[in-house]
């Protein structure tokens, strides 16, 4: 990409306040594998994944605090999707929006579709504490009311 380093307009990082910049690759940045072109700040090693048609990011600028709360979202809700494909024999993909619908509709304030990579670390945890309610979660959430000693 011949625009490597070009500074994204009016664009600041969240965190440090630092210059958010293009760059051809996430090399330099904390991933698990080159995930193409990011808009990203080296002060504190946030980043957003570019969408290669637009060149906007595809998601919010994040840094590992964040990046580790999608991560938890997600330990949560595949097993959700999991166990509702394989009860409901459905594919797996039309399993993954009815949960996703499921916990949007129960989210105030979220319009559809719930796209986990636009939300704050806080509206996450709103997320993972909805799928918990799930009839089909596997790690149920304890009613607040229920103390150590009335559990079986």
């Amino acid at each position: 990409m011949n625009d490597q380093g070009r500074q994204m307009p009016d664009r600041r990082c969240p965190y440090c306040l630092g210059a958010v910049k293009l760059y051809g690759n996430s090399r330099g940045f904390r991933t698990r594998y080159d995930v193409g072109p990011v808009w990203g700040c080296m002060r504190c090693v946030a980043w957003a994944k570019v969408d290669p048609r637009s060149g906007e990011p595809m998601t919010r600028i994040s840094d590992e605090h964040l990046r580790q709360a999608r991560a938890m979202f997600w330990h949560h809700v595949h097993p959700i999707v999991r166990r509702k494909a394989a009860w409901g024999a459905m594919e797996y993909r039309v399993a993954m929006a009815e949960v996703l619908d499921w916990i949007s509709d129960r989210l105030p304030g979220r319009p559809k579709p719930l796209l986990i990579g636009f939300l704050d670390a806080d509206q996450i945890r709103e997320a993972i504490a909805v799928a918990d309610q799930h009839p089909d979660a596997v790690i149920k959430a304890a009613p607040a009311e229920q103390t150590r000693n009335d559990l079986p």
